[in-house]
């Protein structure tokens, strides 16, 4: 079934599946069916389905323009919106006569003939403004209302399974196997089309099949005695259509003599050429089973009988080709809610009708609507991507090169969320990146807590148990409560570290409720646990997650000694294991990270996305006064960034008391953390008059420090964990444009070296480090520049922050569409 479903939703495919249906049915059944023919009958029947079948298929092969009906987002909720406003309002008026629904009758044991008669009274016994009613079921039912539910599916519409319960209901009260159908069968496509196995959806469409099955067991097995239930459905589903189709041709050969109706049998025809209408559909019905059965009973034919009927030969083949074209438009659409209807519209047209749903209710109306749209989309501009990817394979030895930058426009702008503990005010790197896609067009909405990092107190303005929305750089920034680090102790940063976690799983879900999000993106700092809410999120949101890891858990908190006991840290393996599962992509921030990542995670998923720097850093400082008196006097060495233990501080100190007899050669630490107090207590202790500890200062008087540095050092632990990590500084000290040390072993020094920014040396090794501090020290001021230019050039070509976007958006473009 699903093969046979994906097949009808492929392009012009549609057409092939019913030119075979009607030759099986109509060209092959009418020798299996014993139904009494006229001469004339016969003869029909010898060529219709098959001159029928072939000019669909003409029709389908003539329409090769590739269609491009887009649903635009804001577009596709305005229609659902207003069809559920429709079909509530139609609701309402016509259920004011709840006594005569049909359901209550067939549960008090009426027979189909009761039921049809209520059906009547229900829908058509209606005088003055009334009598419009029928219109607007027929409108709703056979086109707008299936089309806007398959467009609530697809498109994850927060009311979208109260629609479809709706429809259920709709379907129930009028106990109609058309109505069923006309849910059952784009449900069907649904399944398809969007490839989920989500079981709600799953046991949605089991329940619609038995509801079908009892309604065509409710509504007719009554009647037909000694039957078997499974003949029932067998005649119900072959024998009645090839018998209605040759009944059809009878009557009009013996009532009519073969002349034309010119369209007389069709309520919109009739209307608009002034003729009188001709009940043929009713009289076939009579003619069939009697008049004494029911007064509102009709026999629909398949659409060639209708066609032939009314306009002949002509009429056959030109409806044909027209139809053939319209199921190849359909089919070759890239609007999913409009192909998923397809099976519908293929129903319409097999069992008959298809003249009063095309013109009557709503497919015109349907396909108007996808024109309409389709020119507003042409308005947006495109954007192809060109170049090798950044996103390139784990085995990558060479640091990929980012192609060229593309336009600042999305070719199709996604709405992203993105889960991050920390965000503007504090210094990030996913601040550029949120601003940056923002930029492009992109909807961004930034779930994080309330700012406290570096200094562990709230930043002012905020607070720490409260709820906050605000903009910043075109950017939605989502507040929720947050337990201040404080001074960095343990108990703090674990009460900091779960607060968020426990406020983004409580609140999140009601603070984003009926938000849909293409992709949700996950910062991932230490902790990882701050995946958790996106995970959460990502089940309620049906959408891709992606995990971009920035520190190893569990391997960050062993080598910080922030956790040693082994079964504590074989239980932070645990629940990373179980993040990583649920991610659909992890991107690592370095070719190191990828091995220890693959032990906890399918390797498939992983791919090397590396840092960029804030667009600050690219700013050439010299202009702004310094914030650090005597920064620019002598040769300035200067350390930026976090004060922790992973930094290996003491190895500065060490290296500035080798060389405290140069006088002019300083080291300045920039910045705050865990051990600020603890290195001014060693900086006192040791009288190094030659190290400053200059505190922490804002991100916009970065460059005017970076600037006038004489070199720039960045150091690390000599643990594994260092091995395997660049550095976020790494990238921007290169956009920065100075020269680099670089006190690390591993895929840090790798960059640095790479890039022909600076000089490297092993970890933690003070001597060394000093010795490479004076190689710099002697160097010409020509020499020192040339280093700084090639890490700016190394920096463009390998980390900007727009050409990393571009692939990013890429990224998660393939894994929606998977």
């Amino acid at each position: 079934m699903e093969r046979f479903l994906r097949a009808i939703v492929e392009p012009s495919a549609g057409a092939v599946v019913l030119a075979l249906g009607l030759i099986t049915f109509y060209g092959v059944g009418t020798w299996f069916v014993n139904v009494p023919m006229r001469p004339e009958t016969a003869a029909d029947m010898s060529l219709l389905p098959w001159v029928s079948a072939l000019c669909v298929v003409l029709g389908s092969l003539c329409c090769r323009r590739h269609a491009s009906v887009v649903f635009r987002e804001g577009c596709a909720k305005w229609v659902v919106c207003g069809a559920t406003l429709l079909f509530l309002t139609f609701c309402i008026v016509t259920l004011m006569t709840a006594a005569s629904i049909p359901i209550v009758q067939a549960i008090h044991g009426a027979s189909a003939a009761d039921i049809a008669v209520a059906r009547e009274e229900f829908l058509k016994a209606r005088v003055g403004w009334a009598a419009v009613l029928p219109y607007a079921n027929g409108l709703l039912t056979a086109a707008v209302l299936p089309y806007c539910m398959c467009i609530a599916l697809l498109r994850r519409y927060r009311f979208r399974w109260w629609i479809v319960a709706l429809f259920f209901g709709y379907s129930m009260i009028f106990v109609e196997k058309a109505f069923f159908l006309r849910v059952l069968l784009p449900l069907m496509a649904v399944v398809v089309v969007s490839r989920t196995r989500r079981i709600r959806l799953g046991w949605l469409l089991a329940a619609a099949v038995a509801l079908l099955l009892f309604n065509i067991v409710l509504s007719g097995f009554a009647e037909s005695t000694g039957t078997s239930v499974g003949d029932f459905l067998l005649f119900r589903a072959f024998a009645v259509p090839v018998s209605t189709v040759t009944d059809s041709l009878d009557y009009w050969w013996k009532t009519y003599h073969g002349a034309p109706f010119l369209g007389a049998t069709n309520l919109v025809f009739s209307s608009l050429f002034g003729l009188p209408r001709v009940p043929f559909e009713r009289e076939v019905f009579e003619y069939e089973w009697g008049a004494s059965v029911t007064g509102t009973g009709s026999s629909n034919a398949a659409y060639f009988v209708e066609a032939y009927v009314n306009f002949g030969w002509i009429g056959v083949i030109v409806t044909s080709l027209l139809l053939g074209a319209l199921i190849s438009y359909i089919g070759r659409s890239r609007d999913q809610a409009l192909r998923c209807t397809l099976p519908l519209v293929l129903y319409s047209v097999f069992v008959g009708g298809f003249y009063g749903v095309l013109f009557g209710n709503g497919l015109v109306v349907t396909l108007a609507l996808s024109a309409w749209l389709n020119r507003r989309t042409r308005r947006v501009p495109t954007l192809a991507l060109a170049g090798s990817g950044v996103l390139h394979s784990v085995a990558a030895e060479a640091i990929p090169e980012a192609p060229a930058a593309a336009s600042h426009l999305a070719s199709d702008p996604m709405n992203y969320l993105v889960v991050s503990q920390y965000y503007h005010p504090e210094s990030f790197r996913i601040n550029t990146l949120c601003e940056d896609l923002a930029a492009r067009g992109h909807t961004v909405t930034v779930l994080t807590g309330q700012p406290n990092y570096p200094s562990g107190t709230i930043a002012p303005g905020y607070r720490a148990w409260s709820f906050r929305r605000e903009s910043i750089g075109g950017v939605e920034v989502i507040r929720i409560p947050l337990y201040p680090r404080k001074r960095g102790s343990a108990i703090h940063l674990i009460l900091n570290y779960l607060s968020f976690v426990a406020s983004g799983i409580l609140f999140a879900p009601f603070l984003l409720w009926g938000r849909r999000f293409d992709g949700i993106f996950v910062y991932a700092v230490s902790p990882l646990l701050q995946a958790l809410p996106a995970v959460v999120l990502k089940w309620l949101k049906r959408a891709p997650l992606v995990i971009w890891v920035q520190d190893l858990w569990p391997e960050s908190l062993e080598a910080t000694g922030f956790v040693k006991h082994p079964g504590m840290l074989r239980a932070v393996g645990v629940v990373v294991r179980f993040i990583y599962a649920r991610a659909d992509s992890v991107l690592v921030q370095s070719d190191g990270f990828v091995e220890p990542v693959a032990r906890l995670c399918e390797r498939r998923k992983i791919a090397v996305f590396p840092n960029s720097a804030e667009a600050v850093f690219k700013q050439d400082g010299l202009g702004i006064p310094s914030p650090i008196a005597g920064l620019d006097e002598g040769f300035s060495a200067v350390f930026a960034g976090n004060l922790g233990t992973v930094q290996a501080l003491p190895t500065i100190l060490d290296a500035a008391e080798r060389l405290r007899e140069y006088r002019d050669i300083r080291f300045y630490l920039v910045g705050t953390g865990t051990l600020a107090d603890e290195l001014a207590r060693q900086i006192e202790a040791r009288s190094l008059s030659n190290v400053v500890l200059a505190g922490h200062f804002p991100i916009e008087q970065m460059p005017a420090i970076l600037s006038r540095a004489s070199v720039l050092l960045v150091t690390l632990k000599n643990v594994a964990l260092g091995r395997l990590t660049v550095p976020s500084k790494i990238q921007a000290y290169l956009a920065a444009g100075r020269p680099i040390i670089a006190a690390l072993d591993g895929e840090g020094a790798r960059v640095v070296e790479a890039a022909g920014a600076g000089l490297s040396c092993p970890s933690e090794d003070a001597v060394q480090l000093a010795d490479r501090v004076l190689a710099l020290y002697r160097m010409s001021p020509a020499e020192r520049e040339h280093l700084g230019q090639n890490g700016k050039a190394f920096f463009a070509a390998h980390y900007d922050q727009g050409r990393l976007n571009d692939f990013l958006v890429d990224h998660f473009g393939e894994l929606t569409r998977r």
